[in-house]
């Protein structure tokens, strides 16, 4: 098993001690046996959507699809995937 973490914006948005709270989550998984991987989720190059009509949507998801490592069709999925919006 694997927990993959991703902090959103953390050169922006680095608040409430957002750091240190990953590194608490990074020791309680390796406690555990569990594997940790952190990804740093910046800005980039902005897209513009529109939360009223959803236009742009498609852009980027497949921009977040992009970014996503490919795992082989043969290949268990062992990673647990949560989402924080």
């Amino acid at each position: 098993m694997k927990v993959v973490c991703g902090h959103l914006y953390p050169d922006y948005l680095n608040i409430y001690a957002d750091r240190g709270n990953i590194a608490v989550l990074e020791r309680r998984a390796t406690w555990r046996g569990i594997g940790f991987d952190y990804r740093a989720i910046g800005i980039g190059d902005p897209l513009p959507t529109s939360a009223t009509n959803g236009a742009g949507v498609g852009e980027v998801l497949d921009k977040i699809d992009e970014a996503l490592p490919l795992v082989p069709e043969d290949q268990e999925q062992k990673t647990v995937r949560v989402a924080i919006v």
